[in-house]
């Protein structure tokens, strides 16, 4: 990761703090999603994406081009929780933090699994899911905490495809609202 980088996205993160009530408790912007690598099952944030944690009392920016498996549910609890829930954009600024020490931010495990916990109540995902959603990553969320993401953004070469694709996807969902 550039130092280049990091500076722009602290950068970023400060400016964002700046606009926010620091009593807000649930601001989430959301962003586009794509699919990078089918097999293991990770996406890509085609735009930015926002979150505002009351806990930590700052923006957290999931910036573009951000890698993500979203939440791991495994296999044998997917009849219990889906994939695909509201909880889906939770796992974002939990991710992002998980790769804290990639991403040179300082912030601990137990936060980040908080921060999850706060955005699930924020999305309005059931009191019981999100309590074992947050038991599950506390449980068994220790190996990834350990070894951060394999790709924390999706390399500049590819990311024509994916810019291609969004332009595609946009263009399409207004000529629907348009027709």
């Amino acid at each position: 990761m550039s130092s280049a980088y990091l500076l722009t996205y602290n950068e970023a993160v400060i400016r964002v703090n700046a606009r926010f009530d620091r009593s807000q408790t649930s601001v989430i912007k959301r962003t586009a999603l794509d699919a990078f690598d089918e097999g293991e099952q990770e996406w890509l944030t085609l735009t930015d994406a926002l979150v505002w944690s009351h806990r930590m009392q700052r923006a957290i920016v999931i910036p573009q081009w951000f890698v993500t498996d979203l939440a791991s549910i495994p296999w044998y609890a997917r009849w219990l929780i889906e994939v695909n829930g509201k909880h889906r954009y939770a796992a974002l600024p939990h991710d992002l933090l998980y790769c804290s020490r990639q991403l040179g931010i300082d912030v601990t495990r137990e936060m980040a699994d908080l921060v999850l916990l706060d955005a699930c109540e924020a999305l309005g995902v059931s009191s019981w899911k999100r309590k074992a959603m947050y038991a599950a990553v506390v449980a068994a969320g220790g190996s990834r905490w350990d070894r951060g993401f394999k790709e924390v953004f999706v390399p500049t070469n590819l990311r024509d495809k994916y810019r291609l694709a969004h332009r595609e996807l946009l263009e399409c969902k207004e000529g629907v609202l348009n027709a």
